[in-house]
């Protein structure tokens, strides 16, 4: 099963829900709460060796932006991605 990121940024609830019926299961509310919510800040924190780690809204500026989202790869980066 793979993934891309950007599908997991941009379509988050469909893709999710695509994952639990590859797996055999469902998305179901918790709770009585919804199936799916959001959440925007780090889920690493801002102490320690994640400090300044993205949330949802920067990650969703970095990679919405072709020439941003590549920042920090190497040549074999890109080769290994196309």
């Amino acid at each position: 099963l793979m993934i891309r990121f950007e599908d997991l940024l941009f379509h988050p609830e469909s893709v999710i829900t695509q994952v639990c019926h590859c797996a055999g299961g469902e998305m179901r509310p918790s709770n009585g709460d919804v199936a799916f919510r959001y959440v925007s800040e780090s889920a690493k924190g801002q102490a320690g060796p994640h400090k300044g780690s993205s949330g949802l809204d920067a990650a969703i500026i970095r990679y919405s932006n072709a020439q941003k989202r590549v920042n920090g790869f190497t040549n074999a980066d890109l080769d290994y991605a196309a």
